[in-house]
């Protein structure tokens, strides 16, 4: 057996590239002679910030775009839904029999010698370790055919729906040539695609902490200020980040509090001398001197989609949080869930959020008082892990 696992992260979004860095460190901790490489198109920066530079030398990546997922806007009514148009197109040509094959071809060609491949959650995944004969272990909390379930009935347009009739086809196919399913926390019930595929229930989150002390952050960040309540906007990518910048110069934050917004390095030079309303800062991503996930942990509130990354991170570093509704997004509802037990949260309309609504702030004073505990351990990395390493082993 070779001591190279292929560790394919779904690009769409960052929380399963966060969730899959805790796996990958314990993975590279708890075996000295193991190598990992990273297929996937999210920026190598983002895997660099969050896996020891002790490990550097024995992580590689191959760039490549390995799955699409359901795409979000903002609507006319300022809420977020699901971008139908774009989601049928950029799927039906991702999922397509044509471009799978040319997929499948290249990336078994760079992976001549790999003991398994550990996925979360494309379906490209699982084709491509048939192609080279090794084992395919899925972790995730849920996978993208269950999410088109409650989809393709909403769509009015019958080839669109057709169309993605196909696509959840082709992926219930896929999924099923997966070795072994390891389900995360708040796991979708009765998954298609895995009828067939053993499962484990890790029965912990792949989480971290924060590495350095409030003082620290503090230190190290000049823009936040001492003895104000911070609240940190994050939506993940640069296309909510341009809604919300687009609507902030009427913003009024109240004196007690300091709005935190980071702004994307592909988003370089936007809003600069440009007036920002009392109480409300802009840090790009490139200034920035500490890690998001301390960053993080100093927050007094957190407003933000319910993505996994999100979630986790904010529960196991006890930051209240105000969360949007997803309604079209079914999972939404498994990670609401989540934050309703584990964490002092409330939901919070996105007009209200990009409008800087008096209600954002009366709610957010509301949660600073944060009396529950996690139900669930942080400990996933390591039992994952060790799991499989006994199903390589098998």
């Amino acid at each position: 057996m070779t001591n190279t696992i292929a560790y394919f992260i779904t690009d769409h979004g960052f929380g399963h590239a966060a969730r899959s860095c805790v796996l990958i460190q314990d993975l590279l901790r708890h075996h000295s002679d193991l190598n990992i490489t990273i297929v996937t198109a999210v920026p190598h920066s983002f895997f660099a910030e969050r896996i020891d530079s002790e490990f550097t030398d024995r992580v590689s990546y191959i760039v490549e775009k390995v799955d699409v997922g359901i795409l979000e806007h903002v609507d006319q009514d300022m809420e977020i839904n699901i971008n139908v148009r774009e989601t049928v197109t950029t799927m039906a040509s991702f999922w397509s029999e044509n471009n799978l094959e040319i997929k499948v071809t290249k990336l078994a060609s760079l992976l001549p010698s790999i003991s398994c491949i550990v996925f979360d959650i494309t379906p490209l995944a699982p084709l491509v370790a048939k192609r080279l004969s090794v084992p395919s272990i899925a972790i995730t909390n849920f996978a993208w055919c269950w999410m088109l379930e409650t989809i393709i009935p909403t769509i009015a347009d019958e080839q669109d729906k057709q169309t993605l009739i196909q696509v959840y086809h082709t992926m219930i196919k896929l999924y099923n040539m997966s070795s072994h399913l390891i389900k995360l926390p708040y796991c979708a019930p009765n998954m298609k695609g895995f009828e067939h595929v053993p499962s484990t229930d890790l029965q912990a989150w792949l989480g971290v902490k924060a590495t350095l002390t409030p003082e620290q952050v503090f230190n190290s960040t000049p823009q936040l200020v001492q003895g104000k309540k911070h609240m940190l906007l994050s939506f993940g990518g640069h296309a909510f980040v341009s809604v919300i910048l687009d609507r902030i110069a009427k913003w009024t934050v109240p004196v007690d509090w300091n709005v935190v917004i980071i702004v994307p390095s592909k988003m370089e030079g936007i809003m600069q001398g440009q007036p920002l309303p009392s109480n409300l800062t802009l840090i790009h991503e490139k200034e920035l001197q500490v890690s998001y996930l301390d960053l993080l942990s100093v927050m007094d509130c957190v407003v933000g989609k319910t993505g996994y990354g999100l979630v986790s991170e904010s529960i196991n570093n006890r930051v209240p949080i105000l969360y949007t509704d997803r309604a079209s997004f079914r999972e939404h509802l498994l990670l609401s869930q989540a934050l309703v037990d584990n964490i002092a949260c409330g939901e919070i309309g996105m007009k209200e959020v990009l409008t800087g609504s008096v209600d954002l702030f009366d709610k957010a004073n509301t949660l600073l008082i944060n009396d529950k505990c996690n139900k669930q351990l942080f400990d996933g990395g390591v039992r994952a892990s060790e799991l499989i390493f006994s199903l390589i082993a098998e």
